[in-house]
């Protein structure tokens, strides 16, 4: 669904990415972890085509990756929730939900709603004047209206609230669950435990570790090593359902 080989990219003339290989296989979800500054925003705007890379090859759903011209990448079945959200303010809820609907798309009004319930009955409500945790549910619905194949998103819980972060995570194992490929920047483990299969670290603009479930489960020490943060408290626990974490713990990162 999304193959990065040997990609390096930069912003402002400062060199970010330093030969990043990624790989994002068909219904797989895949968190991405490191230090503020490390280059994993730079990445997912890589994918998206909003940067075009100053070397290596990247493809999205079989095409190569033509830097900016994103919304040829939304056409060919991405959706993208960057940090700063990216919802329209002065447009009403259902503004938002209508301006990237896809025909045929099976996440329907009806089921965005029953996915977000904060959101039902705020339709015609300016999105700007919503709670920051209702305006992620916006822009998560928003992008799940234009009925991506290949979903990323850019830290989704990043300070909301711990009943908001509930939602969102457990919006995010419906979504995986509903076969949408995901790549998911994440600080800790609150929403990445939840729903991703594999764990990559970036450093240095670069992929500097990756571990599926078992591999992270004996190796917790990954996140201190490459987030300066000791996350046993949110280690990974195994149930029916799979791998979930213990606690929400919240790293504090340069």
């Amino acid at each position: 669904m999304v193959s990065l080989e040997g990609v390096h990219a930069a912003r402002g003339g400062v060199a970010i990415l330093h030969g990043v290989d990624l790989q994002l296989g068909d219904g797989e979800a895949v968190a991405l972890f490191g230090r503020n500054g490390m280059g994993k925003t730079t990445t997912l705007d890589v994918i998206a085509g909003v940067l075009r890379p100053t070397a290596g090859r990247v493809t999205l759903l079989g095409a190569a990756v033509s830097g900016g011209r994103p919304h040829r990448a939304v056409r060919a079945g991405l959706g993208y929730v960057p940090e700063n959200r990216g919802i329209f303010p002065r447009l009403t809820v259902g503004e938002n939900l209508a301006v990237s609907r896809a025909a045929g798309t099976p996440w329907t009004r009806q089921r965005l709603l029953a996915l977000f319930p904060a959101l039902d009955g705020r339709l015609g409500e300016r999105a700007g004047q919503l709670s920051g945790g209702q305006q992620q549910m916006v822009a998560l619905a928003r992008a799940l209206s234009g009925n991506p194949r290949v979903l990323l998103l850019d830290e989704p819980t990043a300070g909301l609230a711990p009943l908001v972060i509930e939602v969102i995570a457990a919006a995010l194992a419906e979504i995986a669950g509903a076969g949408v490929a995901l790549l998911v920047v994440e600080q800790t483990m609150a929403v990445a435990g939840r729903v991703a299969d594999r764990f990559l670290f970036m450093e240095d603009g670069r992929i500097a570790a990756a571990a599926g479930r078992a591999a992270l489960a004996a190796d917790p020490g990954l996140f201190e090593r490459y987030l300066g943060a000791d996350q046993t408290g949110a280690t990974l626990a195994q149930d029916g359902a799979g791998a979930i974490p213990s606690a929400m713990t919240s790293p504090s990162a340069p």
